[in-house]
């Protein structure tokens, strides 16, 4: 649940409101930023779950957002600029996979002031990224967060891939590989140990049983047999939905855990079905893998191995 500010729509306000008990109405309290963009805010996106996982999703502009949606903020002092990033730079143009590199960041916000930078770097294959979150420095004022490499992460030229940076209004800054400050940033990473640079295969994926009631909550086993000649999975996750919701999204998410002890044993997890669940086919819409050196890979219906991965609620 998102309200931006109106007219420049540069600000993002989430919110959750929670039941009230003995009626039909569901309350949030949203705190607005002492220096928030003055004018017309609405709600955009609104999100609504049932005890059945089932949910209804809609977007609204100022013109069709329902009666009640909006509100006028007045402010002294109104901040409707997010911050803007003046340099980037790293403290190591070379480091061995498993060490850790140090970027700087010199981010300015004329008004509310910055409160939140955070990024990520991308691995030579693209099929890694590894996040960081940065914290002011007093001294000198620079942004300055830690980037740790994966022991067998792979080697070559990382790159910088994004920076999201926030201020005291929710001004979002973002900055992605075509911004000319994100592409010059980068290091590269020497091996000391293997250089994975590929990402966990998934072999077998299986559902047991294939068939539940609703009228009751039911859980489906989930058993994934996965792959990595490098440095090994790490995790294994996803969702499944129904095959048709005319329109409207309801999602479970399950995530998989391995025997520690076994690296060859299977990932097994559990989709815990609710209680009124939709009836009809369901289908796993996704399954993402990650190793140990943050390579991912995802699988879609399309891919063979959970093509035929769904299940039946009565």
């Amino acid at each position: 649940m998102k309200t931006p500010a109106i007219p420049s729509g540069a600000a993002i306000l989430p919110f959750d409101a929670t039941y009230e008990n003995g009626g039909s109405v569901y309350a949030v309290s949203i705190t607005i930023p002492s220096q928030a963009e003055a004018g017309v805010w609405h709600v955009t996106n609104l999100v609504v779950l049932n005890q059945a996982s089932y949910s209804l999703t809609d977007s609204f502009t100022a013109a069709t957002v329902p009666a009640g949606g909006t509100l006028r903020v007045s402010s002294q002092e109104p901040d409707s600029t997010p911050p803007v990033v003046r340099d980037i730079s790293v403290e190591k143009a070379t480091l061995h996979n498993g060490e850790k590199n140090l970027i700087r960041i010199e981010i300015e916000d004329d008004r509310s002031g910055v409160t939140s930078v955070k990024g990520a770097f991308q691995s030579p294959s693209k099929s890694a990224l590894v996040w960081f979150a940065c914290r002011l420095i007093s001294d000198s004022g620079l942004w300055e967060g830690e980037v740790p490499i994966p022991v067998n992460a792979e080697c070559g030229e990382w790159t910088l891939q994004q920076i999201r940076a926030v201020d005291g209004a929710n001004n979002l800054a973002y900055l992605s590989s075509d911004s000319p400050f994100v592409a010059r940033v980068g290091f590269g990473v020497l091996g000391q140990g293997d250089c994975d640079s590929t990402p966990p295969t998934l072999e077998v994926f299986d559902l047991s049983p294939r068939t539940v009631s609703n009228e009751t909550g039911a859980e489906i086993l989930v058993t994934a047999t996965v792959r990595d000649d490098g440095s090994g999975a790490s995790s294994v996750f996803g969702w499944t939905a129904p095959a048709s919701t005319n329109g409207q999204d309801s999602k479970i998410y399950f995530s998989c855990t391995q025997n520690p002890n076994d690296r060859e044993a299977p990932w097994t997890g559990k989709i815990l079905v609710p209680r009124y669940a939709v009836k009809g086919t369901w289908k796993v819409g996704l399954v993402h893998l990650e190793d140990k050196a943050r390579n991912a890979r995802d699988y879609r219906p399309d891919d063979p191995v959970i093509a035929g991965a769904t299940f039946v609620v009565e």
